[in-house]
């Protein structure tokens, strides 16, 4: 009887942990070159979801973009955090200096200059972000003189 309490046990606690780690961690593949040369095309990032979390600028998030960058039917970007709440905005994301990030809205940049961003997004909610970024896997790189297509 001890022998099949400890088995249910176990099992429990395996499926408990199952379910927290569904909930908590997204596999992602990256796709198109916004985030060139950090990340490229292929590799695989393992995502952990923090909802209501702002990680710290630098970092890369996974978000939800704003419904006017979703033409290409992509419901999910990786970029980097530019600036949180409160904080200053990067002056690669505007000129005049003394501007601050509104209250509840974060700045995010592709790493590629063409990347589309809070370039053109501007703020965007910080409920948007979804989680942080971790790369786990790496695509090797092309032969010489080869172009991959990839979308901004």
């Amino acid at each position: 009887m001890a022998a099949l309490l400890a088995v249910l046990l176990a099992v429990l606690v395996l499926a408990g942990l199952w379910a927290f780690l569904r909930t908590r961690l997204i596999l992602v593949t990256v796709q198109g070159g916004s985030m060139l040369p950090s990340l490229r095309p292929g590799d695989r990032l393992l995502v952990l979801r923090r909802p209501g979390h702002v990680p710290r600028p630098g970092s890369v998030v996974l978000l939800t973009p704003p419904t006017t960058a979703t033409e290409d039917g992509t419901r999910l970007r990786v970029k980097r955090l530019a600036a949180g709440p409160g904080d200053p905005v990067p002056a690669t994301l505007a000129g005049v200096a003394g501007l601050r990030v509104p209250a509840g809205q974060v700045l995010v940049t592709g790493d590629h200059p063409r990347s589309e961003d809070s370039r053109r997004w501007g703020p965007i909610p910080a409920r948007s972000l979804i989680g942080t970024c971790h790369r786990i896997g790496r695509t090797p790189p092309s032969p010489a003189g080869h172009r991959s297509a990839s979308r901004r």
